[in-house]
């Protein structure tokens, strides 16, 4: 039988699941030696989580990223796999959604002051995209649909040979799609900012570590770049005395880029097909299983 450890925090994803069809699988206390079910948006699974458990393996639904005591299943020989990647739709649009506010100026204007301002069309602009995965593809195949131009790279690939700093400094918006590794924390910082046109506006739904955040707020105060949308950042929540909540240029986003009803149905059933029938086929194993150390 299949246990869900841990209420996910939104009710939506708890309605998803007891309205799903392999919702009669799953039990609300410990089975030992079976599988756990983890919604990745739930408080995080601890060492006594996992003792109070004791399962076989726990399945993330969605990105393990955070989300379970690593150390503590790999000391408890409980495999640890997750299902990733589910929601790159999801945040391809919410990226798009954030370049269009921002060259729109929509920040300047919600200010309840009947303030309008002008904006720049993305129809003819450049779109730079920081990561060609998955999240990246999607997001270049809707900007290209509303006739923008797409300048993309990575670290392992270019598109048109192009480097990083080519590419920020010809694009008039900077979308972040790139894995958290030692070659991509801090890779945006004081010195690409500078690169990019003072015009150009920067958006951030990857992790908040590949961006500077010391850097991207001097360089906002100073103009040197026109605007930021931010969906990830060193401390979550953002605390409501934190400065970003009072920059004019700046969009403050709770880490919600992920966020819609099908990405949660999809990481979900991913999940349960997986605990339930074996099916692998949208899942990644993070922790093989291990046998017990010895106390």
């Amino acid at each position: 039988m299949v246990t869900v450890v841990h209420a996910p925090r939104a009710p939506e994803v708890a309605a998803l699941l007891a309205a799903h069809p392999l919702a009669d699988h799953v039990r609300p206390g410990p089975e030992p030696g079976g599988t756990v079910v983890h919604f990745f948006d739930s408080a995080p699974i601890t060492a006594d989580d996992l003792d109070a458990f004791r399962p076989a393996e726990v399945i993330i639904a969605g990105p393990a990223t955070g989300t379970v005591d690593l150390a503590a299943a790999r000391a408890r020989g409980v495999a640890v796999l997750d299902t990733p990647g589910l929601a790159a739709h999801s945040v391809a649009e919410y990226a798009l959604g954030l370049t269009l506010a921002l060259m729109r100026a929509l920040p300047s204007t919600d200010t309840q002051q009947w303030t309008p301002r002008f904006g720049s069309e993305v129809a003819g602009s450049t779109l730079g995209v920081v990561g060609t995965g998955d999240v990246g593809r999607r997001l270049t195949t809707l900007a290209r649909g509303l006739g923008m131009t797409v300048l993309g790279w990575s670290p392992r690939s270019t598109v048109a040979g192009l480097s990083l700093d080519e590419v920020l400094s010809r694009s008039d918006a900077v979308s972040v799609h790139l894995r958290l590794a030692a070659e991509t924390e801090g890779l945006i910082d004081a010195d690409r900012l500078r690169a990019m046109k003072p015009t150009a506006v920067l958006i951030n739904t990857a992790r908040s570590a590949i961006v500077d955040s010391v850097a991207l707020r001097e360089a906002l105060a100073a103009g040197t770049i026109a605007g930021a949308a931010i969906d990830v950042f060193d401390a979550e929540p953002v605390p409501p005395t934190d400065p970003w909540w009072r920059a004019e240029n700046v969009i403050v986003s709770p880490h919600a880029a992920w966020m819609t009803i099908q990405a949660a149905d999809r990481f979900l059933d991913a999940a349960l097909q997986y605990a339930v029938h074996r099916d692998r086929r949208a899942v990644r194993t993070v922790l093989p299983a291990t046998k017990m150390h010895a106390s």
